[in-house]
């Protein structure tokens, strides 16, 4: 959806309603810095996927109830209510943790031609979502990020097996994205409502390059 002016002065206006303190807003980053840290070192993920790490833990933030709005509705629903957006009850049936593993289907195009035992999937982790449906998915043999809906997620449990040939749900897009702050194209998931309008920030977690 792009951003139009009644985006804008929505934002304002919800800004300026919080009107928080420059050291809460410096805390509110600060949360997001370390959350991003946290699920970074959890996942066992390299650190220059930070970006993406801080961009989903916005996410995650604006998709919990928050005390600041009445009923203790999510930050993306009171957004999307005041952009009149037709279905502003945010849908998380298919959100899954940072770094959740994955497998993203191989087009047939793309395999080993005649050989039966050639992979038909790529082993990932979840590093982002476009939308509610379309899965970034970091693939450390290819140094690639993936992006595409047909994803296989591997059971939380540790026992879980990878599927054996996962079945495209949707066609599989390669795309090979640069691992750089993504915040510049900020969609209405990825606003924090109750504080700062940039999540981010000044650098990666803990000072990296």
């Amino acid at each position: 959806m792009p951003v139009s002016s009644s985006m804008i002065a929505t934002s304002a206006t919800l800004t300026t309603a919080a009107s928080p303190s420059p050291p809460l807003r410096q805390r509110a980053n600060g949360i997001t810095e370390d959350r991003a840290r946290s699920v970074l070192i959890a996942a066992n993920l390299p650190m220059k996927l930070w970006p993406y790490a801080v961009k989903y833990m916005a996410r995650i933030h604006n998709l919990v109830s928050n005390s600041n709005f009445p009923d203790r509705v999510t930050p993306l629903e009171v957004w999307n209510r005041a952009i009149g957006y037709p279905n502003p009850v945010p849908n998380v049936a298919k959100l899954h943790q940072f770094g959740h593993v994955g497998y993203t289907h191989i087009p047939a195009q793309k395999r080993v031609r005649g050989d039966k035992f050639a992979p038909r999937a790529h082993k990932g982790h979840l590093v982002g979502m476009i939308g509610e449906h379309i899965y970034q998915m970091w693939i450390p043999e290819l140094e690639e990020i993936i992006v595409t809906a047909s994803v296989k997620f591997d059971s939380y449990s540790p026992r879980a097996q990878a599927p054996q040939d996962p079945t495209p749900s949707a066609p599989t897009h390669h795309i090979t994205l640069p691992i750089q702050p993504l915040l510049q194209r900020l969609t209405r998931n990825d606003l924090v409502l109750n504080g700062p309008q940039d999540p981010l920030l000044h650098g990666p977690p803990g000072g990296d390059p």
